[in-house]
């Protein structure tokens, strides 16, 4: 069947799986002669509370980096516990009056009242009723999911710093059009540059939208329907 997205297609991975701690790391250099679009998705793995992680896209003119230098304004930044996919709280030492923002709303640790949660228990059955999202809780320790992978912001306010935030997964993205990249000058390869505040493991794959693609078939070891 001819228009199927997966014949126009070709998925890279420049950056494996790699833990990086308050430093960056740029991966392999892809060509992208051919590539008609391009989305950078980076994976990034657990952070601290406002720990970032930064996406950012490079061209070379080789695929070891020959005269690399950034493609201007293809960035992104996204920062542990603002619009995330994954998070915990942890409620082990939470005292009355500690809080906890879950997009936008304020919850209070306390006995009763409008708002308000008494345990870890009590706030999952909360953000349960919100709809979106999946929580759990493990003693004090709360898991939250968010369906759609990224309406999630969290803000701990504590007392004592007894209410602890912090980032389990997010996605930042990065999208150019080949005019975006200067291939009349011999920038032929792009690769992503990813830079972290905090310590957490982070991979990037490329989308790329091809002009042609010889074989018709994407660059897919299997794929349904054949």
């Amino acid at each position: 069947m001819a228009g199927r997205m997966y014949e126009r297609f070709h998925v890279a991975v420049p950056l494996e799986p790699t833990t990086l701690s308050n430093t960056n790391a740029t991966g392999r250099y892809v060509p992208v002669a051919r590539c008609k679009r391009l989305i950078a998705i980076l994976n990034s793995g657990a952070a601290a509370f406002e720990k970032t992680a930064k996406l950012e896209l490079l061209q070379a003119k080789n695929d070891v980096g020959g005269s690399a230098e950034a493609i201007t304004s293809a960035t992104a930044t996204g920062v542990a516990n603002t619009k995330v996919k994954k998070a915990t709280i942890t409620l082990t030492s939470a005292a009355d009056t500690d809080t906890v923002t879950f997009n936008g709303t304020v919850y209070t640790r306390a006995a009763s009242g409008a708002n308000t949660f008494a345990n870890a228990a009590a706030l999952v059955a909360i953000i349960n009723t919100l709809g979106g999202y999946v929580a759990t809780a493990a003693s004090e320790v709360i898991t939250v999911y968010a369906k759609d992978g990224y309406s999630m912001t969290i803000v701990g306010g504590s007392v004592a710093g007894t209410v602890a935030i912090a980032t389990l997964q997010q996605v930042v993205m990065v999208e150019i059009y080949d005019g975006q990249i200067d291939t009349a000058d011999g920038f032929l390869y792009v690769a992503p540059k990813v830079t972290v505040t905090g310590n957490g493991y982070q991979d990037v794959v490329f989308l790329m939208e091809m002009k042609d693609l010889p074989d018709s078939q994407g660059n897919f070891s299997a794929n349904y329907p054949a």
